[in-house]
């Protein structure tokens, strides 16, 4: 079964949809013209990738939109100007870490947050 979900943020939108229904993340927000950041757990099973699409909210203008760090235990690639996926190493079980860094204007306001995913495959 192929599983989707819509995550609302405030800020932004970002929407989630996994290849398989074997990474799961909860909602979060986050507030580029704040430059902040925000930690994400999140569960993969089996290696399943991860897709990470980010889609400008109501006032925002992003002005960029890229890898921040790269997972030592997998693949992180852009596929499309705001699409990331995020693939395990072959095989590879336990923690790894990677961010995405979204930078956006809104209104006179601009700045950067970091997303920061911490995922523990199984």
């Amino acid at each position: 079964m192929m599983k989707t979900s819509l995550l609302a943020i405030p800020a932004l939108v970002l929407l989630a949809s996994p290849v398989r229904a074997d990474c799961k993340y909860p909602t979060f927000d986050f507030f580029p013209e704040k430059n902040g950041g925000v930690v994400v757990d999140m569960k993969v099973i089996d290696g399943a990738p991860c897709t990470h699409n980010f889609a400008e909210g109501p006032g925002y203008k992003f002005t960029s939109v890229g890898i921040d760090r790269m997972p030592e235990h997998g693949a992180l690639q852009r596929e499309g100007r705001n699409r990331f996926v995020y693939r395990p190493a072959a095989g590879y079980t336990g923690k790894d870490f990677y961010g995405v860094k979204v930078c956006a204007t809104k209104g006179g306001a601009k700045g950067c947050s970091t997303i920061y995913y911490v995922a523990t495959i199984e």
